[in-house]
C-alpha cells in the first residue's frame, strides 16, 4: 500500500541515505538533465478521462527504459513474460527481523512485502494511476455515522451539508467499490447492478479504470435529526481543543476477504487473523510505535463474520482507506494468541521474540508471492516462488496468473560499496539498488565492460532533503534571519558539485512533481549581496571587529549536526560554514553517529541539522509541520508553528476531495515556503544497477520503485 510505504520508517531511511539521485541516465562525469524549470504556471486540477484526478500526477513507468537491448518497438509490444530464472540483489546492510509488524528499514520492508501482503493487503494501489483496487478484499464499503445525545449511533450516508440546521442520513446506506467485471448484470437507467459476489446494489455509479464506486440507495426512508440534539465530540487535533457535532463522515470501512487465500502452510486466510493482526499492533508493549501511530484514530475493529471486517474511525481522516486497507494478517494458528488470553503483556513479549521472525531454518508462514527458503544472518536471504499463489487464481484484472515470473530472489550483504561493485564486476551480483553518486561516476561502472552487462537507471521518488532550523532557538526565530541564511547557501552549486548535478533545488515542503506543491512560487536565489542587507536590517552587525556578527551581546554562532553514514553530508556541511562565515556566521559542524543525530533531533536538541523526507504523492502534512506534532517527540523537529497552516492542514485532512484537499495544500506550500523554517535543498533520484538480461523492469514513483514480480529473465 502506497500510503504506508511512506511510513516514518521510510523517512528515516531517506535521513540516513540522506539523497540518492534524479532522471534521466547520467554520463561518466556529469549529469545531462532535462529538468522542469523553477517557476512553472499554475495547471488547474482536473481529472482524466478515467475520472482519477491522480492520474496527471503520475509518470507512466516504461517498460525496460534503460535497457539498450530492449528495442522501442519491443517496449511498446513486450513479449509474453517466461517463468523461470533467479535475481541476486546486493544489501548494504544486514536485517534484523522479517516480522511484518516489528520492521524498522526500509530494505526489511521490501523483503517482508513479497512474503506477505502488507503493506498491499486488502486494497490495492495502482503505482502508476493510484487507483484504490481491490486486493484480498474482494469489495469493500464506507458509510458515515451520526450519534445522538443519548449515544445513538447511526450508520449510513449523510446527505445533508456542514451548515444546514436539520442533520440528514440514508440509513445503513454505503459506497460500495470493487471490480466492473465483477458486475454481471445491470440497469443503468434504473440504477440496478447485479455482481459476481452475490449482491443487487441499487444506487448511483461512478466507474474508474478498473473499478467502480456505487452509492447505494436503500428502501429505508432518509432520516433527519435536528443538529442540536446530535451528540458532541472533543476534537485535539488543532492546537486548542473543541466540541463539534458528531457528524462523522467517510469513518466506517467494511471489507469483505475474497475467498480462497492461502497461507504457506496451505491454512486459510480469515479476517481473524487480520483482527490478530490489529490486536497485536495495539498492544502497546510489542515493537512497532512507528506503526502504531497511523492506526491511532481507529476507535474499534470489528469482525462481523470470519470474511467481514469492520474498521470505525473516531473522526475523518480523507487517507483512511489507504491505511485501514492496509492492515495486515498473521497466522492464528502459529502465534495461538488464546493461549495468552487475560496476559497482554505476556503475548506482548512473546510476539517480539517469535522465532518466525529470526534468521535460520524455522518455517516462515506468510501469504505473499514468495516464501522464505532460507535465511542466514549477515549474509543472505533467500526466497523462492510461491506456487500457489491465491492471485494467480483469483482474476484480478492488474495481475498475470503467470506472476511472479522468477523462481527465486536472493538478497546478499555487502555492506561496503568497493566491494558491491567489484562482485558485480564478477558476476556473483545481479542487481544493486543502492548505488551512491560518486559510485555511478567511477570508470568501472562505466567502462564497456560493465555496460556490457548491466543497465545503469534511474527513478526520482518523492524524497527532499533539507537544513531544519531549530525555532526554539532565538538565533532561528526571525523568519527574515531565515530567509537569509538560505540566500547565503549556493545549493544548485552544491548539488552540481557533491552531487553531479544529479538533482533539482526544491522550493518547499512536497513532491515537487505533485498536485500539493505550488510551481508558482518564486525561488529564493543564491544573493549574499541581499542576504547581508536583510540581516543589517535585522540588527546583525559586526559591532567588535572580530569577523563574526552579534545583537544584544549574542554572537551568531551555531552547531551544524550532521552524520557520519554518508560522506558528502560532511563535505556539503563544509561548503555551508564556509559561505555563511563569509556573512559573519560561525558554524560549528558536529558530526556523530546516525542514531545519535536521531536522537538528538527527536529530542530537539539541536541548532541546525541536515535531514531528509519522504513524501507520498497524495500526501498528509499533519505529521511534520502541524504544530501540535513539536510536542514530545513529534515529527515537527524544528517546532514550527503558523495557525493559518494548522487550520488549513486539519481542514485538509477532512477534505475528500482531492482537489479541494490539494488546492488548500498548496496554500501551506506557499506559506511555509515564505516563513522557511527549512532550507530546502534538493529532490534526488535513485540510481540503480542490473543486469540487463531482465525483462519487465518498470519503475515507479512510489516506494520502493520497482516490483520483482513483474520481472523475468530471457536466455542469452
Amino acid at each position: 500500500m502506497q500510503y504506508l510505504r511512506s511510513f516514518v520508517i521510510l523517512a528515516l531511511l531517506a535521513a540516513f541515505v540522506g539523497g540518492c539521485t534524479l532522471p534521466p541516465q547520467a554520463g561518466p562525469h556529469r549529469a545531462e538533465l532535462t529538468t522542469a524549470p523553477a517557476v512553472a504556471e499554475a495547471v488547474p486540477d482536473a481529472a482524466d478521462e478515467s475520472g482519477n484526478p491522480l492520474a496527471r500526477y503520475v509518470k507512466r513507468a516504461v517498460v525496460d527504459e534503460f535497457n539498450p537491448d530492449v528495442t522501442e518497438e519491443q517496449r511498446r509490444n513486450p513479449p509474453r513474460p517466461r517463468r523461470g530464472g533467479s535475481i541476486v540483489i546486493r544489501m548494504p546492510t544486514d536485517i534484523a527481523t522479517l516480522d511484518p509488524l516489528l520492521q524498522q528499514a526500509a530494505h526489511e520492508q521490501v523483503i517482508i512485502s513479497y512474503l506477505t501482503e502488507f503493506p498491499e493487503s486488502l486494497v490495492h494501489q495502482d503505482a502508476e494511476t493510484l487507483e484504490f483496487m481491490p486486493k484480498m478484499a474482494e469489495y469493500w464499503k464506507v458509510r458515515d455515522y451520526i450519534e445522538t445525545q443519548d449515544g445513538t449511533r447511526i450508520e449510513g450516508l449523510v446527505t445533508s451539508s456542514e451548515t444546514e440546521p436539520l442533520v440528514t442520513i440514508l440509513p445503513n446506506a454505503s459506497q460500495w467499490t470493487f471490480f466492473k467485471k465483477d458486475i454481471v448484470s445491470s440497469d443503468t437507467a434504473a440504477g440496478i447492478f447485479k455482481t459476481r459476489f452475490g449482491h443487487t446494489i441499487r444506487g448511483r455509479a461512478r466507474p474508474l479504470d478498473l473499478t467502480i464506486e456505487i452509492t447505494d440507495q436503500p428502501d429505508s426512508a432518509p432520516l433527519t435529526i435536528p443538529r442540536d440534539q446530535l451528540g458532541t465530540w472533543l476534537d485535539e487535533s488543532g492546537a486548542r481543543p473543541r466540541r463539534r457535532p458528531s457528524i462523522k463522515r467517510h469513518c466506517i470501512y467494511e471489507f469483505h476477504l475474497r475467498p480462497g487465500i492461502q497461507w504457506h502452510d496451505g491454512r486459510p486466510v480469515t479476517m481473524e487473523d487480520c483482527k490478530l493482526w490489529f490486536d497485536t499492533m495495539r498492544n502497546e508493549r510489542v515493537d512497532c510505535a512507528p506503526l502504531r501511530i497511523y492506526y491511532i484514530d481507529i476507535e474499534k475493529m470489528e469482525l462481523l463474520d470470519s470474511m467481514t471486517a469492520k474498521f470505525t474511525y473516531r473522526k475523518p481522516f480523507a487517507l483512511a482507506l489507504g491505511y485501514c486497507g492496509a492492515a495486515g494478517f498473521l497466522p492464528r494458528h502459529i502465534y495461538q494468541p488464546e493461549r495468552f488470553r487475560g496476559d497482554p503483556e505476556g503475548y506482548a513479549d512473546f510476539y517480539n521474540k517469535h522465532p518466525m521472525a529470526q534468521p535460520g531454518k524455522t518455517q516462515y508462514v506468510g501469504c505473499g508471492p514468495y516464501k522464505l527458503d532460507h535465511w542466514t544472518a549477515g549474509q543472505e536471504i533467500v526466497l523462492v516462488r510461491n506456487e500457489n499463489y491465491w492471485a494467480c487464481k483469483a482474476d484480478l484484472p492488474w495481475w498475470d496468473p503467470q506472476r511472479p515470473y522468477l523462481d527465486k530472489i536472493t538478497w546478499r550483504v555487502i555492506m561496503e560499496k568497493t566491494p558491491a561493485l567489484r562482485e558485480m564486476e564478477n558476476g556473483n551480483i545481479d542487481a544493486d539498488f543502492d548505488i551512491e553518486p560518486d559510485t555511478w561516476f567511477l570508470p568501472a561502472a562505466n567502462s564497456p565492460r560493465f555496460t556490457s552487462r548491466y543497465v545503469r537507471a534511474t527513478n526520482i521518488t518523492p524524497v527532499y532533503t533539507y537544513i531544519g532550523w531549530n525555532l526554539r532557538r532565538p538565533l532561528f526565530q526571525d523568519v527574515n534571519v531565515r530567509r537569509a541564511l538560505s540566500m547565503l547557501i549556493p545549493r544548485q552549486q552544491i548539488l552540481d558539485t557533491i552531487h553531479y548535478g544529479l538533482g533539482r533545488v526544491i522550493e518547499g515542503p512536497f513532491f515537487i512533481d505533485g498536485p500539493c506543491a505550488d510551481r508558482t512560487v518564486k525561488p529564493i536565489p543564491y544573493d549574499p549581496a541581499e542576504a547581508r542587507r536583510i540581516l543589517r536590517r535585522a540588527g546583525w552587525i559586526d559591532r567588535d571587529g572580530d569577523g563574526i556578527l552579534d545583537k544584544n551581546g549574542q554572537k551568531f554562532e551555531f552547531e551544524y549536526l550532521v552524520h557520519t553514514a554518508r560522506e558528502y553530508h560532511a563535505k556539503v556541511a563544509d561548503i555551508v560554514k564556509q559561505y555563511l562565515g563569509r556573512a559573519g556566521i560561525q558554524v560549528n559542524i558536529r558530526k556523530v553517529d546516525f542514531t545519535v543525530l536521531q536522537e538528538a533531533v527527536r529530542d530537539r536538541n539541536f541548532d541546525a541539522c541536515r535531514f531528509a523526507w519522504s513524501e507520498m504523492i497524495d500526501t498528509d502534512p499533519y505529521q511534520i509541520w502541524h504544530s501540535t506534532q513539536s510536542k514530545g517527540r513529534g515529527s515537527n523537529n524544528v517546532s514550527y508553528s503558523n495557525p493559518r497552516v494548522d487550520e488549513l492542514i486539519e481542514r485538509g485532512r477532512e477534505e475528500f476531495d482531492p482537489l479541494k484537499r490539494w488546492a488548500m495544500y498548496r496554500e501551506v506550500y506557499r506559506i511555509i515556503c515564505e516563513d522557511q523554517p527549512f532550507t530546502f535543498l534538493y529532490t534526488f533520484s535513485e540510481l540503480y544497477f542490473y543486469a540487463r538480461r531482465f525483462r519487465g523492469v518498470k519503475f515507479y514513483r512510489t516506494f520502493p520503485g520497482y516490483d520483482f514480480t513483474e520481472w523475468y529473465e530471457v536466455k542469452p
